[in-house]
């Protein structure tokens, strides 16, 4: 099986070391994860839910090895979170979206005076 690298995080692109390093942790436990080598893979998803508590990516990786090792309490866990995570940070978008897109209403409207 082979497991996700990228759900909606993308590379950071800011000099925020938890976030790098999360980044590459989940990376380094998703190789471990297809190799079989689900012990250190669950490590690095720890490591990278560490540094980056709202990584969807390694939450959603650490579930799926979870499942495979029959650990289905914790993984279920692990999925209820990353629907969190994403349902808050598509909400927060939407927001963001609907005030800017306010905003440029209301300059436009502003321009027209």
């Amino acid at each position: 099986m082979e497991y996700f690298n990228n759900i909606s995080q993308q590379p950071p692109t800011d000099l925020n070391l938890e976030e790098i390093f999360s980044f590459y942790y989940n990376l380094k436990g998703s190789s471990k994860a297809d190799e079989g080598k689900y012990k250190e893979a669950l490590e690095n998803f720890n490591k990278a839910l560490e540094l980056n508590p709202e990584s969807s990516a390694a939450l959603f990786n650490r579930a799926t090895v979870k499942a495979d090792i029959g650990d289905l309490k914790g993984a279920k866990e692990d999925f209820i979170r990353v629907r969190e995570i994403e349902l808050k940070r598509n909400d927060e978008l939407y927001e963001n979206f609907s005030n800017n897109l306010l905003n440029d209403k209301m300059k436009n409207r502003i321009n027209i005076f």
